[in-house]
């Protein structure tokens, strides 16, 4: 009897024991990782409802992912977990986040998701961390462009004969000048006199005012920019907007040929714009920069052309009587080193 009971015993202490390993190696309840894969899968096909849907404040969550969305200008996003965590009812989720915006660039950061459980189901606890970790509540995303300093043209002695520049285009827009618009012409056409002396105040309010759209003025330069915008540049109607311009740096510098080159080297001086994502606040402020990459110049171009030679022969064609027109060629090369003409 006693061997039958210290076997019974050892046999429901070996039940006992497979019992609580069964117990121990038993998986625990899901985690947040699930959930949150559904809140990635939808947010990356920009299906922002069903992802709101996910978390514990769907309002708030979708307008953030909305103005997130747009605010990047973004075509798609890919987003992986990479990792989570939790105790009890609360947890995170590692994310690695590929926003791809236009023109074929790509923005990779990490982050962690908040994660709860409410009745035994997980959810994003929504903050906008979900969407980038520095980013604060009530702000969103940005996306930038950052246009690259044109490159400039050079003659054969290295000097600039075009240089990037900037000119100012000036209009009249009579909806905007309003009742003031009588006197707004008459201080305009005062200070445009030395640009264009055929302006004439009361036909260049006819104009404004039966036009639809803001009538064209004038283009200046930096310098006569310089002078004109304090005088006008504050009245009500006068709109002046600045262009980015490849400028000849002499005017008199073989000046044909110059704008010739201009047309064909246009297209090969603008280089690749930078861009950057900053975060801005709910009044379109920006706050940070999350992200910069910096805008890569063009090379300068170079032209055959010698400062010095063509200098040169400007001044023997000039003194000639009548029409004249002197190419200088380098013998050794072709190349042409000067285009003079007094005509």
């Amino acid at each position: 009897m006693a061997t039958n009971r210290t076997f019974a015993s050892q046999v429901t202490c070996v039940i006992f024991l497979a019992a609580a390993a069964v117990q121990g190696c038993t998986p625990r309840p899901d985690g947040p990782a699930p959930s949150a894969e559904r809140f990635f899968a939808a947010l990356a096909t920009g299906d922002t409802a069903t992802a709101a849907q996910l978390s514990d404040d769907p309002g708030q969550a979708r307008e953030a992912l909305n103005a997130a969305w747009a605010g990047l200008q973004a075509t798609h996003l890919d987003a992986q977990v990479l990792g989570s965590k939790y105790t009890e009812d609360t947890g995170t989720v590692t994310y690695r986040y590929t926003w791809h915006l236009p023109k074929n660039r790509t923005w990779t950061y990490d982050g962690q998701l908040k994660m709860a459980r409410y009745e035994g189901r997980w959810q994003v606890r929504w903050t906008t961390t979900g969407l980038h970790p520095r980013l604060g509540e009530h702000q969103t995303f940005a996306l930038r462009a950052d246009p690259p300093q044109r490159a400039s043209v050079h003659e054969l002695g290295g000097t600039d004969v075009l240089a990037p520049g900037t000119l100012y285009h000036y209009t009249l827009d009579a909806s905007r000048a309003g009742s003031n618009l009588i006197a707004t012409v008459h201080a305009v056409v005062d200070a445009l006199r030395p640009f264009d002396d055929t302006l004439d105040p009361q036909l260049l309010a006819e104009r404004a005012s039966s036009s639809t759209k803001p009538v064209e003025l004038i283009t200046l330069r930096t310098d006569d920019n310089n002078r004109v915008a304090p005088m006008i540049g504050s009245l009500p109607g006068v709109v002046i907007t600045p262009q980015a311009e490849l400028l000849p740096t002499d005017d008199r510098f073989a000046p044909a040929v110059v704008n010739q080159v201009k047309k064909a080297v246009i297209d090969r001086i603008d280089g690749e714009a930078g861009w950057r994502v900053v975060s801005v606040n709910q009044n379109g402020v920006d706050v940070a920069v999350l992200q910069e990459v910096e805008p890569s110049p063009a090379p300068s171009v170079s032209i055959s052309l010698d400062r010095a030679v063509q200098n040169a022969a400007q001044h023997a064609v000039d003194g000639q009587g009548g029409k004249a027109m002197l190419v200088v060629i380098k013998p050794s090369t072709g190349e042409i080193l000067a285009i003079a003409q007094n005509a």
